[in-house]
């Protein structure tokens, strides 16, 4: 995993996609109901059952501890964290973790669909959420460079993804769920206790 530090403080709280654990079972985050709107997490599912099945799918795409440590440090340092790597082996891509004002706007939106229709099923939202994730956090494709400092510039990043082969956009989808997923784990507690030393060492 290509790390690099980056210096616009960020982040972006809505879940790429409905996640489900690696046993095709019970869904790990909410879900979305029949009228369009959201369910919390199934009651029995912890937080370490969440991050142990994301462990396991980041070690799946080859993400190891030494990249959860460097991308830590990174947020520590810079509140922003740069994820490059090549898509097909051929196109540069760069992505950012997600400013939170761009969470305002992914909830108006869905909100926007779903009075329209009155409810909007769970691929379609998935896909919603999906497409404008993406739309946020890429900043380069190719020799295209981008940058979601406000709506309209978020809206042109949108049409971007949008007009992408479903098969480029579906593989930076996928790409992202890496990213997003290497960012929970990196966050959490967990990680803070195995991956920062305690103030006393630190300070010596």
């Amino acid at each position: 995993m290509d790390i690099r530090n980056a210096k616009r403080p960020a982040k972006g709280t809505v879940p790429s996609r409905t996640e489900t654990s690696t046993d095709g079972g019970t869904p790990l985050t909410p879900t979305v109901n029949e009228d369009g709107t959201l369910n919390a997490a199934p009651e029995g599912i912890s937080e370490d059952m969440i991050l142990r099945e994301n462990w396991e799918y980041l070690k799946e795409h080859g993400i190891t501890e030494q990249d959860l440590k460097n991308l830590l440090d990174s947020i520590l340092t810079t509140g922003n964290v740069a994820y490059d790597f090549k898509l097909f082996d051929k196109i540069p891509v760069c992505y950012k973790i997600r400013e939170g004002w761009v969470d305002d706007i992914i909830i108006d939106r869905i909100d926007e669909i779903t009075a329209d229709k009155g409810k909007v099923s769970a691929l379609r939202y998935s896909n919603l959420i999906a497409e404008m994730n993406l739309a946020a956090s890429i900043v380069r494709f190719g020799d295209a460079q981008f940058n979601a400092t406000d709506e309209e510039s978020f809206n042109n990043n949108l049409k971007f993804v949008r007009s992408l082969a479903f098969i480029y956009r579906n593989r930076l989808i996928e790409k992202l769920a890496v990213f997003d997923r290497a960012v929970t784990i990196a966050t959490s507690d967990w990680a803070l206790r195995n991956f920062t030393q305690p103030l006393k060492e630190s300070s010596e």
